[in-house]
């Protein structure tokens, strides 16, 4: 069988490569014309319920995260704007979600639903359109930028200035949570929806419940948990200051960016997480008036949620067929095109004519943190429900999320197609002190489960030694 729309897609990239990432990943989050630097990037999309596979331009969108560092470096955008527009769009989307919880949905007319979705779907393209360069910058950019003359001294401060002085997801989130506990709010289940949800859907109301029963009945155990986690932040954040006054101003411009796009990529993930709360909340109340079961909530786009419940219901039996598996493309006008289709199939089509195909017992990547071991691979897109995971496995994914930080903290290694050094990833693996390459394009196509592999974390390297046939 062959796909329109992956020939669509194999259309709109040209010549150039796509960039690809599978996962636990929802369509009704992530179906956005994402763009940045006036760089248009068509999205496309295989899914069939939790299991999502996303694809579009590599070239255009690593070039954003150049274009706007090149800006940056040229003096055309300081640090304190840069600051400012982020911290901006952070407090507007903490209002809207603030708000939202406040309403009952399930109360709210029809209209109202779907102009919540609007309201949230604008901001969304904001926060696209103004954080999506956090992404995916990397040593080859900011070297492209700077020039190759400065590579030695470059070199001499990347590993320093890529190391975290903040406090990053996990402490942060404990913070939230400690806080949400202390002050004896009501609503609490629903303030703290978004701290549990991941890229496909919130917790159930009672493992929320279950998870503040847990930081009440242990705050004082909590508590010094992350006074001890500030004080070690602290210490390292005094030791880097001292630091990096030692450097020349190039330099010191390089690092102190470099600090600022991996707290604000990091920060962004509560406003993801915000944005996903809520369509999840909204989208089940919309299904619920149509009579169509929740979990095909999946299998909605945002875009066709705003047009409101009598356009669900015109399109409520496909709601249904979708769940065999369907394909998107979202252009940068905001139009879509959707078509059913067999989930593995669909991915084998787009394999077998869209991807660059490599055969090679070494891969390549960035390094994020260093360090060697040989140990077994771990070939993990979902967390969700995985077993088998055993202490000392190497973890090959996409790219990790929050949700797989469970399984970093059991990990001998991890190993990501995604790269920047902005990445989950990369920060998680600096904080656990173990090895991690980033930014290999194509470990999760190249490794299987079982594989004996080299994880050189030194050098960006992956060597397989032992196949697992």
């Amino acid at each position: 069988m062959s796909y329109q729309l992956v020939k669509d897609f194999k259309e709109v990239l040209g010549a150039h490569e796509c960039f690809t990432i599978r996962g636990g990943m929802s369509p009704l989050l992530l179906s956005f014309p994402w763009q940045g630097e006036n760089l248009p990037l068509v999205l496309f999309t295989i899914s069939k319920g939790r299991d999502c596979f996303m694809a579009l331009d590599e070239e255009n969108y690593f070039e954003i995260a150049r274009l706007r560092f090149e800006k940056y470096h040229k003096g055309e955008l300081s640090l304190k704007w840069l600051q400012d527009e982020y911290y901006s769009f952070a407090a507007q989307m903490q209002d809207f979600y603030d708000k939202s919880i406040a309403q009952d949905f399930s109360k709210a007319l029809d209209e109202e639903l779907s102009q919540t979705l609007k309201g949230l779907l604008d901001q969304f393209l904001v926060s696209l359109q103004n954080t999506i360069y956090l992404e995916c910058i990397d040593y080859d950019k900011i070297l492209n930028v700077i020039g190759t003359d400065k590579k030695e001294e470059l070199d001499v401060i990347w590993e320093t200035a890529t190391h975290p002085t903040f406090i990053s997801f996990e402490g942060r989130r404990l913070k939230l949570l400690i806080d949400l506990v202390s002050s004896r709010q009501n609503n609490l289940i629903r303030k703290a929806k978004f701290i549990f949800t991941d890229y496909v859907w919130t917790k159930s109301d009672a493992e929320i419940e279950t998870a503040l029963a847990d930081i009440r009945k242990n705050m004082k155990e909590k508590s010094g948990e992350y006074d001890n986690l500030e004080k070690s932040v602290a210490a390292k954040k005094a030791e880097y200051d001292t630091w990096k006054v030692s450097l020349n101003k190039d330099m010191q411009e390089v690092v102190e960016y470099m600090q600022m796009v991996m707290l604000f990529r990091d920060l962004r993930k509560d406003v993801i997480a915000q944005m996903q709360a809520v369509m999840v909340e909204v989208a089940v109340e919309m299904l619920k008036r149509i009579e169509v079961d929740a979990k095909h909530a999946t299998n909605i786009l945002i875009f066709e949620c705003v047009k409101g419940i009598e356009y669900l219901k015109s399109i409520k039996d496909e709601l249904v067929r979708r769940e065999s598996g369907f394909i998107s493309v979202v252009y940068t006008d905001f139009s879509y095109k959707i078509e059913l289709c067999d989930f593995d199939k669909a991915l084998d089509e787009f394999e077998k004519t869209v991807v660059k195909h490599v055969h090679t017992d070494t891969i390549k990547g960035f390094v994020a943190n260093k360090g060697k071991l040989t140990g077994t691979v771990r070939v993990v897109l979902d967390p969700h429900g995985y077993k088998g995971f055993n202490k000392g496995d190497i973890l090959v994914t996409s790219m990790t999320r929050p949700e797989f930080v469970p399984l970093m903290k059991q990990a001998g290694a991890v190993v990501t197609n995604e790269g920047g050094i902005t990445c989950h990833a990369a920060i998680v693996s600096r904080e656990l002190g173990i090895p991690c390459v980033i930014g290999t394009k194509i470990a999760t196509r190249v490794l299987k489960d079982g594989d004996r592999v080299e994880v050189d974390a030194d050098n960006g390297v992956v060597t397989i030694l032992k196949k697992n046939e």
